[in-house]
């Protein structure tokens, strides 16, 4: 195995702010409900990862910060520059919804049913990571039938931060990355730029990605807000296939190439009133354009398994979100909501179908697009100071699919101060991909949605301090009607 050594560069972290202005929040978990609760008194399977736990590892990847977590699986395919995937709970990776600061990343396009490869997330502007177990359609609708992963990123906060870092090292490693921070009256901002460079650390393959991300927030009254969160980026990678065998049983010497531009973004108001009245509102805009050079992939040094293909596609998704919640009272809150979201996928390219009888070129194209609406409630009741219970439901309707109803119960009893016991049953459902209904080759206009169904009990312990945490759960999951290739 090569070994890597790296050049660092640092210059360390400048921060101006009076003490006085800076305030200690409890922190908030905010996937996988309409209501924001504390890690300790909500009734899911929930792991969060924040910034003293993050920065320790000094992480170079996302799926390094993953690792530390139970209960979860990740791959890298060719290493940094392959796809990386995870498996949450054993779910296949595209059963899994992935999200920025909130913001969808699963790409409903693409040939793996519509996962995310973590490797294109840049890590350096992650803060937190809150992984929630369990199927989530009662709130998230479509894409949650294992869970859901939200990577949150820096916040714009009070006084002012410049942060320059530099790297370099063997493999032609190379690393660059300039933050800043800073406020201006009621207006908070938070600016990065990086880029990023691997070389041939494998075999023939080759990592190359710049990003830019911004976060904005301002707040002219203690009971409204405005954030604006978002991200740029632009990366070329070249790996041997997936399903090749890659750098040491691909028959086929040539490297599969994807250049790929993402912009992302999401804007969120909040508004509430002594009384115990918020109302939240969340509008994002995801744009992926990807190209693809695929040589295939050769069963045999002359039949090829997989045929050669280039194409190009487009995925854009937009989605609004409000919800309005009402604690009535100490013992009971309520929240309402609903959602609207639409896909766009387009897809032009040709595969060479010479060595299967066919022509030697074959159009891949196909354009679609959808729009799915959902209306959904979340109840939940305190007792004794103890039991907590928690309830929602979501109804789901979609062109040329029957509406869908999606439940979720969950339960939490404090038995001590640092010991807790809580089980939970829901219902989850995934629409066919984009790519899966529209593909002309492979594709199935007739596809229905997966569906899932999945429980858990736990029993949770923690210090005081929350330094030592150990959790023991039984889960079971079952997925119907799967969407696979037919060999």
């Amino acid at each position: 195995m090569a070994s890597l050594s790296t050049l660092r560069v640092l210059l360390p972290t400048l921060v101006e702010a009076e003490e006085s202005s800076v305030t200690k929040l409890d922190t908030m978990i905010v996937t996988g409900s309409a209501q924001p609760t504390q890690p300790h008194q909500s009734t899911q399977s929930i792991t969060t990862l924040n910034a003293e736990q993050i920065v320790p590892l000094q992480p170079n990847r996302v799926t390094t910060i993953l690792q530390q977590v139970p209960g979860l699986h990740t791959d890298e395919m060719s290493g940094r520059s392959g796809t990386s995937s995870v498996y949450l709970r054993g779910a296949d990776p595209n059963f899994t919804l992935i999200m920025l600061d909130g913001v969808p990343l699963n790409d409903s396009t693409n040939q793996r049913g519509g996962s995310v490869d973590l490797s294109t997330i840049p890590i350096d502007r992650i803060d937190r990571v809150e992984i929630v177990r369990g199927p989530l359609s009662a709130f998230y609708g479509s894409e949650a039938m294992a869970g859901a992963i939200n990577f949150i990123t820096k916040s714009a906060s009070t006084g002012s931060s410049f942060r320059l870092l530099g790297e370099g090292g063997r493999f032609d490693y190379v690393k660059g990355l300039v933050q800043t921070g800073g406020s201006l009256g009621p207006l908070f901002a938070n600016l990065s730029l990086s880029h990023t460079q691997n070389g041939e650390q494998i075999e023939r393959d080759s990592f190359l990605m710049d990003s830019a991300g911004w976060n904005f927030s301002l707040q002219t009254d203690p009971s409204f807000d405005i954030q604006l969160n978002g991200q740029y980026t632009d990366s070329t990678v070249r790996s041997f296939p997936e399903g090749s065998g890659g750098s040491e049983l691909a028959l086929l010497r040539e490297t599969e190439r994807r250049k790929t531009q993402e912009f992302l973004t999401g804007l969120s108001s909040s508004f509430h009133t002594p009384s115990g009245w918020q109302q939240q509102i969340f509008l994002s805009v995801t744009r992926r354009l990807q190209d693809v050079s695929n040589p295939g992939i050769l069963a045999t040094p002359t039949t090829f398994a997989l045929p050669p293909a280039d194409f190009e596609t487009l995925y854009t998704r937009f989605q609004a979100r409000m919800t309005t919640t009402w604690t009535i009272s100490p013992k009971w809150k309520v929240s309402l909501g609903e959602q609207l979201t639409h896909e766009r996928g387009k897809r032009n390219g040709t595969q060479d179908l010479s060595s299967f009888g066919g022509s030697s070129t074959q159009p891949d194209d196909f354009a679609i697009q959808r729009t799915l609406g959902g209306i959904f409630a979340e109840l939940t009741s305190v007792w004794w100071q103890k039991l907590t219970l928690n309830s929602g439901v979501r109804a789901d309707i979609s062109q040329g699919f029957q509406p869908k109803i999606t439940p979720r119960i969950g339960a939490k009893y404090q038995l001590l101060a640092s010991i807790q016991i809580r089980g939970g049953y829901g219902r989850g459902f995934k629409l066919p991909s984009l790519s899966s209904l529209g593909d002309p080759l492979i594709g199935n206009p007739s596809l229905q949605p997966e569906t899932s169904v999945g429980w858990d009990l736990g029993l949770d312990y923690h210090t005081v301090d929350e330094r030592f945490t150990a959790t023991i759960e039984y889960f079971h999951n079952r997925f119907r009607n799967l969407i696979d290739l037919d060999p």
